[in-house]
């Protein structure tokens, strides 16, 4: 595992130094135990869908400590503070678009009296 590098004497030791180490270790743990119930359940329905969410979880996992990697890089700091700045200007202009499609229609259902 990812985290046998760090071991001087105790696990604790290795999480205290690395933090990121301790989801990464859970993803893998998960990943192993799906794995295993995957293959050994593949022809019980019932049991897909809750392997399937472990799966989902751990990719969710996974994602969010890259993110965490990105927000690191100064340059990808930036790109991802100015794409958070755009995200509120651009829901005003989608909420006013919308707002302008729904008044044609309505205006259009009144004057052609539902008939398109």
């Amino acid at each position: 595992m990812t985290f046998a590098i760090y071991l001087n004497g105790s696990v604790s030791k290795a999480f205290y130094r690395d933090f990121k180490l301790m989801p990464e270790t859970v993803c893998q743990i998960m990943a192993f135990v799906a794995t295993f119930a995957f293959g050994f359940y593949y022809n019980e329905l019932e049991l897909y869908i809750p392997i399937k969410k472990m799966f989902e979880f751990i990719i969710f996992i996974r994602m969010t400590k890259m993110l965490n990697l990105l927000k690191e890089h100064s340059q990808m700091r930036l790109v991802m503070e100015t794409i958070g700045n755009i995200v509120g200007p651009i829901r005003n202009l989608l909420c006013l678009t919308l707002l302008i499609m729904y008044e044609f229609a309505l205006l259009g259902m009144y004057l052609f009296g539902g008939i398109i």
